[in-house]
Order: C-alpha cells, then structure tokens, then sequence
C-alpha cells in the first residue's frame, strides 16, 4: 500500500497548489530558478512522461518534482522551418528562454475534468501542448478564430511565428514520428495526457475516440491522435486546464526583441537559411521581386537586421536580445536599439555577388578585434586577404567606418589604388597603396577608439572596381570623397564586420544601449 499512499500525498501537494499565483506572479515577469528537484537519470527517477523528450536531448531538457515535468528549451525546431507560406505576418523564428521559472510545465497525474473543454473557438491563445522537440502547440485556430492552414498562414512543418517572432506550430507535428518511433508520443497536452501519431504503438488504426480525438486503452490509459485534419491535434482537454484571458494558464511568456509587423499582401517565403546558429536569412517573392531578411545575434548580444527591399532599399536595424515586453509583441522603448532606421551602404552583406570575399587571419566576422589593431595596443592596420575576385577589376579600394550612436558615419582607414595585382595587405601596411583620411582628418589607419561602454561594431569594406578612381590629393581622401569617385566603377564589394570596446568600458553588452 505504500505506492498508493504515496501517491495520495503527491495529489495533495499539488492540487493544493495556487495556479493563479504560478501564473501572475512566476512565469510572468521572472526568470529565476524555480526550486524543484532534478530528475536523475542515474537513479532511473524519470518519470516516464520525460521519455520522448530526452530523445531529442540536448536541444530539450526535462527536470521534475512530486507534481509536474518541467520542459527547457530555445523553442527553435532542428528542421528548416518558414518555407512556402503564404500569408506572412512578416514575423521570424527567434529564439527563447523557455527555461527556468518560464519552463513549459505536465501535470505527471493528469486528472479528469468533471466537463472537457473543446478548443473550438477557445483557448485561442498561447500553446495547448508542448512537442517532444520542445516546440509549443498553438490551436490549429489563429487568434482570430480562423485556422491558420486553411488561409495560408503555415510553413511546410505546419508551423510559424507569432508577434514576438516565436515558432510555434499549429498541426501536430507528425514528422516526429519518424525520430520517435510508433511508441512515444510526439506530443503532450497541457492536461498531463500523452498525444500520439496517426496509429497506436503496434501500429493499428486507434478506434472509439471521442469528440476530443481521445480514448482509453489497457496498455496506455487516456491519450489523444493526432489528425491529419481539423483538428489536427486535440478536440478539447480531457483533463482538468484553468482557462484565463483566452490560454491555458499558466504557461510561459514569448519575449520579443522587436515590434510586431503586419502583414506583407501577396508575399510568399521561399528559402531559409541557417548561419551557423548565429542567425539565418529568409527569402520571400512580393510582387515579382525577391527580397530577403537576415539576422545575425552579435557577439555584443544585439540583433542584427538587415532588410533587402528590393527596389524599396536596404535598411539595417539592431535589438537588444531578449529585452522581454509585453503580450503585443511590443518591446520596452528603453531598450529598443534602432541605429539606423535605413543604411544607404551597399556594404551590408558578406558578398555582393556570394563568391568575391574580405576575410582576415586576426579576425572573423563579426568577431572581437585583437588589441594590437586598436587604440588600446600597438594601433597598426590588421592584415587582410581577399579571393575571387570579379573578371574586370582593375583596382581595389577599401573603407571601414562605423555608425556613432546619433546615426552619423565615422571612418577609420581609407585606401585606394590598391593594385589589382593584389589579394592582401599586411599587418601595418603603409606602401602596397595611396592613404587617405580618418574622420580626425589624420592619414593613414586611425584605430578603434571607444569612448563609451559596451562593443561597438565597425565595417571593412573592399570595393573590386573596373577603373581606378580619379584623385590626386590625398591629403583631402575622406570617406565621402573616395565614394563619390568610385560611383559607377563597382564591380562587386565584400565586407568584414568587427567588434571593439575600450579597455576601461569592459566587454559585457551595454546595458542602456544609446538611441539615435
């Protein structure tokens, strides 16, 4: 009898848990640890609910008490994921901080609801389950009340973003099923019951469900099937949820880095691409013309956006990561970092034309610069190489500037009549070409100097060009002028994007980012 007693004790303890406070107080604004006791695997303490998310481990994370499974994770998905939608809500997949006190959390003794609750026209908001990958479940309605594949709104995965640009999906993600196999469920609800595939663990049709696409069996009690029709996931929960403002509560909190958009009319996503699990792009057709968002997480801990327009231009904008807000998708205006609501520069991406490409042996891309090449070391020029050059180039020219917090332009090194002879130049370089002018109006390299704390992010750009441009007075070769003259002389041009803080400001983020 000592199992059952045991078991009485646990639903004590945790029916006799408040869930309103869990809502408003601990997953709404905090982030801390909550106190809970982790599972072991060393002393088989699991409990078995954990079984098809550590399988998808270390992507997902389980931990437990007597009450509840605690699921961490970013809420990215391993697959590719916002290709072929047609209604784009302009929304990207950013990661969160589904961890801690903000963890997505199971019942381990789910109880039955004296009434289920459908989730036809309720629960509209936030996730009704939680997929092993550790993605949550939206109901196949959108906030709105129409269902989100039926008008487009969905990616080949059957998911996409919300309005503080979280992935979340919309259908059961069967796909799973090939990683999890016929006997682990590719989902749970948020009542504690396990959701599954298509068929039963011995792989027969399930029979008798009812209006929630749920039944009972010998072997695994109460559970749910998927569908590959409305409603896709779950009719309802057959377990007891607390309903508040439209979602099960409670549940975690998506934070947004930006503003949410609107909808782009007649805009299609076409192709995503990851960079190395600092960013990706996502490309989509409007109106004919192919366009592009890509978004880098700098080392500083910002959010770079960079906008290819097409014909309407370029912009850049930069975001605090994780700065949280509110349920709108609406960022704290303190902590929002636009330093330039639209860059003229044609030196935002890597490569003009993908293959022509400015690297260098001291640096990566947007990676920290060494302390020889600024103000705070020796202050030389740090060696550059470049490869593929395009048919034609007949002269290279070279910039590095950076934006200053008012969105003006400050630059650092100009050099042009770079033979096109060659691919590099040596740390210090003085005599491979002709110096002009930093912003203090000095020749030559002037180093990175920061005044104030936190990184600051600074641009090499070399430009191939068909001619050599025109000037004669180095002593007057600013930034402006050596633009002006190779107007119309640009084959192709490739950037390098480095970060520096000064000595004294130290290298953490800047915790009032300045505003334009």
């Amino acid at each position: 009898m000592r199992p059952l007693v045991f078991l009485f004790t646990a639903l004590s303890n945790c029916t006799a848990l408040d869930t309103h406070d869990l809502s408003s107080q601990e997953t709404k604004h905090s982030h801390a640890k909550r106190p809970v006791s982790e599972s072991s695997s060393a002393a088989n303490t699991s409990p078995t609910q954990a079984a098809p998310f550590a399988l998808l481990a270390p992507a997902v994370k389980t931990r437990s008490d007597e009450c509840f499974l605690y699921i961490e994770s970013n809420g990215l998905p391993a697959h590719d994921r916002m290709i072929a939608i047609t209604a784009w809500q302009q929304q990207v997949p950013l990661p969160q901080d589904y961890t801690g006190a903000n963890a997505w959390r199971l019942p381990l003794v789910p109880v039955p609801a004296k009434e289920p609750a459908t989730i036809r026209g309720r629960f509209l908001r936030g996730g009704i389950a939680i997929a092993a990958n550790g993605v949550p479940i939206f109901n196949p309605q959108n906030n709105r009340g129409e269902v989100s594949l039926d008008i487009g709104e969905l990616d080949a995965w059957g998911g996409h973003c919300g309005r503080a640009d979280d992935y979340h999906y919309h259908v059961a993600p069967l796909h799973l099923q090939n990683t999890l196999g016929p006997a682990l469920p590719i989902a749970y609800a948020l009542d504690g019951y396990p959701i599954y595939g298509l068929a039963e663990p011995d792989g027969s049709a399930p029979t008798g469900l009812d209006g929630l696409r749920g039944h009972s069996t010998p072997a695994l009690g109460y559970h749910y099937h998927a569908s590959e029709k409305y409603p896709f996931v779950i009719g309802g929960f057959h377990g007891e949820v607390t309903e508040r403002e439209g979602q099960v509560d409670p549940q975690p909190r998506a934070f947004p880095v930006r503003e949410s958009l609107q909808a782009l009319r007649g805009a299609k996503t076409t192709a995503f691409e990851k960079h190395n699990d600092r960013g990706f792009n996502l490309t989509y057709v409007v109106n004919g013309e192919t366009r592009r968002v890509d978004c880098t997480l700098l080392v500083d801990g910002r959010y770079r956006f960079d906008y290819d327009q097409g014909s309407m231009g370029r912009k850049t904008e930069f975001y605090a990561s994780n700065p949280g807000g509110d349920e709108n998708g609406k960022p704290p205006r303190d902590r929002r970092e636009p330093v330039s609501s639209v860059d003229a520069r044609p030196d935002l991406p890597r490569s003009s034309n993908g293959s022509f490409l400015l690297s260098s042996p001291v640096v990566e891309d947007n990676s920290k610069l060494p302390g020889e090449f600024t103000a705070d070391g020796a202050g030389i020029s740090p060696p550059l190489s470049w490869s593929n050059p395009p048919a034609g180039t007949a002269s290279y020219a070279l910039l590095m500037d950076h934006i200053d917090p008012k969105g003006g332009f400050k630059w650092y090194w100009t050099v042009y009549d770079i033979p096109a002879t060659t691919s590099s130049l040596e740390k210090g370089s003085q005599t491979v070409a002709r110096l002009g002018t930093g912003f203090r109006g000095k020749l030559g390299y002037e180093p990175p100097h920061s005044k104030g704390p936190g990184l600051k992010t600074y641009v090499i750009t070399l430009y191939a060009l068909s001619a050599p441009p025109a000037l004669d007075n180095p002593q007057k070769v600013d930034r402006q002028t050596l633009l002006a003259a190779i107007k119309g002389k640009i084959l192709a041009h490739s950037s390098l994007r480095i970060v520096h803080t000064n000595a004294a400001g130290g290298n953490g983020p800047q915790a009032h980012p300045p505003r334009p």
